[in-house]
């Protein structure tokens, strides 16, 4: 079984374009500060804050549960991409 996870989304996605930003991504943590946060536009600062939870390995573990125990019921290997 093979899936696309892309948690978390600011960090898999950090400069996948050539746009400038003007903050970093950190984990484990939450992955834009609140300095992050203030450099943006309420429109982008609204969106971020939809995922921008305290990262680490226990919620991607989590996370990642569901697609895993899917595989191991049917007994096929998993593949996580991204």
């Amino acid at each position: 079984l093979s899936f696309h996870f892309y948690s978390p989304y600011h960090f898999t996605h950090y400069r996948v374009s050539d746009e400038v930003v003007p903050w970093t991504v950190h984990y484990p943590g939450h992955p834009i500060s609140n300095e992050g946060l203030a450099t943006m536009s309420e429109e982008q600062r609204e969106l971020t804050l939809r995922d921008n939870p305290h990262y680490d390995r226990a919620l991607l573990r989590e996370r990642m549960s569901i697609p895993i125990n899917v595989a191991r019921n049917l007994r096929l290997p998993d593949l996580a991409g991204k």
